[in-house]
């Protein structure tokens, strides 16, 4: 399964390198307030971003497996979850207090209006 994860992983970031740059993006962490952009991990050998919900129940079936990604690879590629759902249970707010239960160390970027859902083409979530 982890194979297949990676392999998952790998194609799609190439599909998307293929097609397009990525534009730089700044969303605001709601883990600790800080401002984050694509900018600030140009020394990164590589990154995964998760769009998530704190809603959904199939981001519930995963959260295990991105625990176990992050700890496998944490200091290599780095990691950023993204929430770009509008709705009040999505709100900043209750997004840091669904953060606090998945005790994953990595940012929790909030995209209320949605520019990072729009440049990288996510419709749904999970996406990687």
């Amino acid at each position: 399964m982890q194979k297949f994860l990676i392999f998952f992983l790998v194609v799609g970031s190439l599909t998307l390198s293929a097609q397009t740059p990525i534009q730089n993006f700044t969303l605001i962490n709601v883990v600790d307030g800080s401002s984050i952009s694509m900018e600030s991990y140009q020394a990164c050998v590589g990154m995964v971003i998760i769009f998530t919900s704190n809603v959904c129940p199939y981001d519930g079936y995963y959260t295990a497996r991105i625990k176990h990604l992050v700890t496998t690879y944490q200091g290599k590629i780095q990691f950023l979850l993204i929430n770009s759902y509008q709705e009040s249970e999505e709100s900043a707010d209750k997004m840091k207090s669904v953060y606090d239960g998945w005790t994953l160390p990595v940012p929790y970027l909030a995209d209320k209006d949605q520019v990072a859902m729009e440049c990288l083409g996510a419709r749904k979530s999970p996406e990687f």
